[in-house]
């Protein structure tokens, strides 16, 4: 059994270190030493999420939980690989169903929440992220979408400051920058605020489009410095 386990930490390991295929031999041969083995049956649907192997996802998933019908990170596991597939129903089964099991799944509360928003409810988006946020409050992914759901509803100020403790959260990630860009150029007319982010967003590899660029030199008369969109 520690054998087992130290193959699937192992197997783990590499899958943090994005080393699929090393990933998932490794939680293979934990399934050849123990078939009944739940975590390395997650393990391998990590992998196989990571690489868009999501038929592979499920069969994985839905045979761990034959093992262990009350395991909520598989429910959860399951519900968002249905997310990415657009099986929306299936995905919210699974997520109500680790909610069920666990009222304090953030990854359920969270999953559901993307499925209203990509279906134009922001506003029951909203409800659902801001439950999942009494949760977990530390989730960067989590303001950035409640920010894109209150800007749809044309809440400015909310978005804004979502957008901020996105980033204050993760400082790391373009998208966020250039996400509120955006918002500063278009909705608060805060010029010099959306070039600074703009060009940040571009020094973190998120390309800024040509649209926004025209947007960015009308609203300030200057040429955009073509070496922005070259740092990616």
């Amino acid at each position: 059994m520690a054998e087992t386990d130290e193959l699937v930490e192992k197997g783990f390991e590499a899958f943090n270190s994005e080393q699929y295929e090393d990933a998932v031999c490794l939680f293979e041969q934990a399934l050849d030493l123990n078939p009944d083995n739940v975590a390395a049956y997650s393990g391998i649907a990590c992998t196989m999420i990571q690489i868009n192997k999501y038929d592979e996802a499920l069969g994985a998933l839905s045979y761990a939980l034959t093992l262990d019908h009350k395991n909520i990170q598989l429910y959860s596991d399951r519900g968002f690989t249905y997310e990415l597939m657009e099986l929306y129903d299936l995905a919210n089964e699974d997520y109500d169903q680790a909610i069920e099991l666990d009222p304090n799944c953030f990854d359920a509360y969270f999953g559901k929440g993307r499925i209203l928003a990509f279906q134009g409810c922001s506003g029951r988006a909203i409800f659902l992220y801001n439950t999942a946020r009494k949760i977990n409050p530390h989730d960067a992914q989590l303001y950035y979408l409640r920010a894109i759901a209150y800007h749809r509803l044309k809440k400015i100020s909310k978005a804004a400051a979502d957008m901020d403790q996105a980033i204050q959260l993760d400082p790391s990630h373009g998208e966020y920058y250039f996400y509120l860009g955006k918002i500063k150029l278009l909705e608060l007319h805060d010029v010099s605020g959306a070039l600074l982010d703009f060009k940040k967003a571009a020094s973190l590899g998120r390309e800024v489009p040509k649209e926004w660029i025209q947007k960015m030199e009308k609203a300030t008369g200057q040429v955009w410095p073509a070496e922005e969109n070259e740092k990616q």
